[in-house]
């Protein structure tokens, strides 16, 4: 039995994020010290037929502080391994790109109470 009914799972949303970097000929944060100095909000709108999310913004696109080159190189495609990233990492900048979902009703996951998953927990569907 779902104690909480069809309420579990509706209005899932799901955030798709990406972190994307540039390459700049100066260092873009020569003091060490971030600020934010780039952000978009109005990457895009909510459903305009909707009335309860129209013009809601559902993404954005922001700066972020460039990644430690310790961080940098452990995320880094094998072949960056033996190259000293130092000088490197120091001239980039960054930003973070979030597009959600919009919460709908239709938008959801089930519990199957009968069916269990690795852990012995109900699955979902």
């Amino acid at each position: 039995m779902n104690p909480a009914g069809a309420a579990v799972g509706a209005y899932l949303t799901r955030h798709c994020s990406a972190m994307i970097f540039g390459f700049c000929n100066d260092r873009p944060d020569r003091a060490k010290v971030f600020h934010k100095q780039l952000a978009v909000l109005d990457y895009y709108r909510g459903d305009p037929d909707s009335p309860q999310y129209a013009g809601v913004r559902l993404g954005s696109i922001q700066q972020i502080t460039t990644p430690p080159t310790v961080l940098v190189k452990t995320g880094a495609p094998s072949f960056f391994k033996n190259i000293p990233l130092h000088g490197f990492v120091e001239h980039l900048t960054s930003a973070l790109v979030i597009a959600e979902d919009e919460p709908r009703a239709g938008n959801r996951v089930s519990i199957d109470w009968e069916r269990r998953d690795e852990a012995g927990l109900p699955a979902w569907t």
